[in-house]
């Protein structure tokens, strides 16, 4: 396992910045293909219904 806590206070930080910037672009990027893929299907039901 990489051990983190002997690197240096900011370059933890910024470790820690960039993680979570890398975590919330896959899931911005997940969630839009799945977004493309249900979507349409879900208001196609919804208008089918009403």
């Amino acid at each position: 396992m990489i051990e983190f806590a002997v690197l240096p206070t900011a370059l933890q930080a910024a470790l820690v910045v960039t993680l979570v910037l890398v975590e919330a672009i896959g899931l911005y990027v997940g969630y839009g293909m799945i977004e493309d893929r249900i979507a349409p299907r879900v208001f196609d039901a919804i208008a089918n219904t009403a």
